[in-house]
């Protein structure tokens, strides 16, 4: 049976060891302080931007592949390319987002990339199922 010790200021030297990594674990998640933190945290922020903009065409950009490949136009799915654009939501849902601005906008990136990428995923699988069929009209189903 767990057994808890509840702490009270009688135990004076536990208490204090208690506070004093209290006080350490908040000191450390405080914003940062320095003008030289600032600047690392605006560099994470311009780099985050800067992979936001490059995969918010490129999830385009393998939609409409996968519309060609689904009309007839090309003969396989655009699988590199989709490698290369999962790679990047990687990098970016790893990165930190300092500002609840990059947060929301890293987010909404992602949950478009999830909804395309279901998609695909379930046309593909229809696709070789035999529910759909490849050619003209087929990209709008």
């Amino acid at each position: 049976m767990l057994q808890f010790k509840i702490m009270t200021p009688k135990d004076d030297d536990s208490w204090k060891r208690y506070r004093e990594r209290e006080d350490e674990r908040d000191s450390e998640s405080v914003a940062p302080s320095s003008p030289a933190a600032a600047k690392a945290s605006e560099g994470g922020t311009e780099k985050l931007i800067e992979l936001l903009k490059q995969v918010e065409p490129m999830i385009e950009q393998v939609h409409m592949l996968y519309n060609q490949f689904l009309a007839g136009v090309e003969k396989r799915p655009p699988i590199e390319r989709r490698k290369q654009l999962d790679q990047l939501m990687e990098t970016i849902q790893a990165m930190f987002k300092p500002t609840p601005a990059a947060q929301f906008r890293a987010n909404t990136v992602r949950t478009r990339y999830q909804s395309y990428r279901d998609r695909w995923d379930k046309t593909i699988k229809d696709l070789e199922d035999g529910k759909i069929k490849k050619g003209p009209g087929a990209a709008g189903r």
